[in-house]
């Protein structure tokens, strides 16, 4: 709530969320503004610094997946196609960003997660984007990963040593997304991939 002071018993008890929990700052990227409130005392004074001065810095809350603790997974999504993914560790924050120290590898993410991130990019009506997942459940028998969405980034980072990582060339793709949408022709060959 924009301008709105906000305790923690609006976010524990009205939202239905326990602790620790994950506070965001909007319109950040790169891991920058986001803030683990492992107890009340922390998550009281967050709030309270977010209140500071005469604007009000926007919110939002997440649970905390103590399983996707240090990971994620981002997946690149262009139109409703997942191009690859790559899963990121941080060995010394919760945060996995790789502007925060996280070290990102090559990932072989499974039908049902890529399908969770083609479906959070078109929901937003997004023709490409990088999107998060989180691990929010490994079945200790079969292996099996349950995801969650931690966030859809409609302006993703990437870079030539992300495309070797998911054996694509992104802009490429793209740029020939965009052309076949919108009729327009294109000197780009077509990817094979």
């Amino acid at each position: 709530r924009r301008g709105a002071k906000i305790e923690p018993e609006d976010i524990l008890e009205k939202h239905n969320m326990k602790l620790p929990l994950v506070l965001k700052v909007l319109n950040t990227s790169g891991g920058r503004g986001v803030f683990l409130a492992r107890d009340e005392k922390e998550l009281c004074a967050l709030l309270r610094m977010s209140q500071f001065g005469a604007s009000h810095i926007e919110l939002i809350a997440q649970e905390f997946l103590e399983e996707s603790k240090g990971m994620d997974v981002r997946v690149w999504v262009i139109g409703d196609k997942a191009y690859g993914a790559c899963k990121r560790f941080n060995e010394t924050d919760f945060r996995s960003n790789v502007g925060q120290g996280g070290f990102p590898h090559a990932f072989e993410l499974d039908e049902e997660g890529k399908q969770i991130a083609v479906r959070a990019s078109m929901i937003l009506g997004l023709d490409w984007s990088g999107v998060d997942l989180l691990l929010a459940h490994k079945d200790p028998v079969t292996g099996k990963c349950h995801w969650r969405v931690g966030e859809v980034n409609s302006s993703p980072g990437w870079d030539k040593d992300s495309d070797k990582l998911i054996d694509y060339n992104l802009g490429d793709i793209i740029v020939e997304h965009i052309c076949h949408k919108y009729n327009i022709e294109t000197p780009i060959p077509k990817n094979d991939k």
